[in-house]
């Protein structure tokens, strides 16, 4: 008798159908997995943990973690729109705790317009620019105008100036005092026709421009048009470079990552950008299309475009496919993909990591919903109101291929049941035979809460390949698969 183990599940998702080979660690398809502790675990769930914005109808756009609260000089501000997809304003909220909103003044500020607004802040001061109205400034307290500040929502703080961009034009501000934009402190790129700017971010090799079909570097210590110091570089990028997505930059494990039409790239320095999500390109495929994303507006949508955002060294990238929502994971290795929808509804997520006094934790928002969540350590999906729904959770393995005809006589699966449901606790194990229907057995979690249980299912077949698949749809419950083995015996023939 012979074994087939699979001990290690960190290899992530490989939808890829050309070579190389799945290792044995990978998966085909997997949902709502991950691996965690060395082992097969099913994700957490976001929460609802405010209802205030549901009776005030506001849909948060953009979050932002600031030093301006009194939680640990923490304090979480975001804009929403309040109103209706057609005739709206946006107002200014923020949280000290984590677990209440309030209004940064007792009037709420009113701002109009549809895009995702910059947000960040500089000399102690969050600057919020929505690429409509007059930009604002908030210094914990008041919330007041800034005249001088271009009305643009592509915006960076980059070597003590502001900078914003809007077309193929960059503007930057006085230095160290972003309410002053002398007429000359701009540059254009000269890009092919038809190229603008959709964002732009700070590096510590200079200011990143993406554009819509090429990448500048723009160089510099000191942006003083009378002793012009600075220049542009460009950046290598493919032929059919294709990037609409400025939510979606963010730094992960020290490189700068970004999402185009095409898939995930990342940028470490120089002048060269490298393709990282190759193992899941037919998933790209089917998640990207342009055909749903308005290229005409040079303003960002809150309800449709892309976003990312880092939690406990993990990049999420919330996508929206067709009426549903997808979030894209690489995990702190920086080299694995996963699959996780905790979500509420066909929105983009808007997320920020913050420690409010009770460790670190993601909260997020919906611009479709009036929901401020927090992913915590159920396993539920829960709205503020009505019944919550149980995640659910499957992973697929590879094909094993075998040197002949085979008898696959049963399945050890070793694993550790975290949470105690009355009732609940069925893991179910499935195989697939030469690629055939699944065929399902029911794993007993009933008992055994928090050790390591090993359960033996017969699977009895015979064939010349075998695939498996773990599954668990429960509410509350979640499960660790550290190893399952198959064992088996080749038919006298191949012996």
């Amino acid at each position: 008798m012979k074994t087939l183990a699979i001990n290690d599940f960190k290899g992530g998702r490989n939808s890829k159908v050309s070579s190389p080979m799945l290792e044995k660690n990978q998966s085909l398809d997997q949902w709502n997995t991950w691996c965690e502790n060395g082992a097969l675990s099913k994700r957490r769930a976001w929460t609802s943990i405010d209802s205030t914005l549901v009776g005030e109808a506001v849909h948060i756009l953009k979050m932002c973690l600031t030093n301006l609260g009194a939680n640990g000089a923490n304090r979480i501000v975001m804009m929403g729109r309040h109103g209706s997809t057609t005739s709206y304003h946006t107002h200014i909220a923020y949280t000290d705790n984590g677990t209440s909103l309030a209004w940064c003044e007792g009037t709420p500020t009113v701002l109009s317009g549809a895009s995702v607004p910059f947000m960040g802040m500089f000399a102690g001061y969050l600057y919020v620019s929505d690429g409509v109205n007059t930009a604002v400034r908030y210094d914990g307290t008041t919330v007041s105008t800034v005249a001088a500040f271009p009305v643009q929502s592509k915006c960076a703080v980059h070597k003590n100036y502001m900078f914003s961009a809007k077309g193929r034009t960059l503007k930057w501000s006085d230095i160290n005092d972003p309410t002053t934009w002398p007429t000359n402190n701009f540059q254009n790129v000269n890009a092919e026709a038809g190229d603008v700017i959709i964002a732009i971010k700070s590096t510590g090799n200079g200011l990143l421009v993406f554009m819509r079909h090429s990448m500048y570097l723009f160089v510099g210590d000191v942006f003083d048009p009378i002793d012009a110091q600075y220049y542009l570089q460009r950046i290598d990028t493919p032929s059919d470079f294709n990037f609409l997505f400025g939510q979606t930059i963010v730094t992960h494990m020290g490189v700068l990552k970004f999402l185009t039409v095409d898939g995930w790239y990342a940028y470490v320095g120089g002048t060269q950008i490298v393709k990282i999500s190759d193992p899941i390109q037919t998933d790209v495929d089917t998640l990207l299309s342009t055909a749903v994303y308005d290229t005409t507006n040079d303003l960002e949508l809150p309800d449709k475009f892309p976003k990312a955002f880092v939690y406990k060294n993990t990049m999420y990238c919330s996508v929206l496919v067709s009426t549903s929502r997808r979030i894209v994971v690489q995990d702190e290795r920086g080299a694995w993909w996963w699959f996780v929808d905790n979500s509420y509804a066909a929105s983009p997520l808007e997320a920020v990591s913050a420690n409010m006094g009770s460790g670190e934790k993601l909260y997020g928002g919906l611009p479709g919903y009036s929901y401020f969540l927090t992913l915590d350590t159920g396993y539920n999906l829960a709205p503020p109101t009505g019944t919550a729904t149980a995640l659910t959770t499957y992973w697929i393995s590879k094909d094993f291929n075998m040197p002949g005809e085979t008898q696959f006589l049963y399945a050890d699966i070793f694993l550790k049941k975290q949470t105690a449901v009355a009732g609940l606790g069925t893991l179910v194990f499935s195989v697939s035979i030469d690629g055939a229907t699944f065929i399902d057995f029911n794993v007993d979690m009933m008992t055994g809460v928090g050790t390591i249980l090993k359960k033996r299912v017969p699977i009895m077949r015979m064939g010349r390949s075998i695939r498996v698949k773990v599954y668990n749809a429960e509410l509350g419950v979640t499960f660790e698969i550290y190893e399952i083995q198959v064992s088996y015996n080749l038919t006298e023939a191949m012996r």
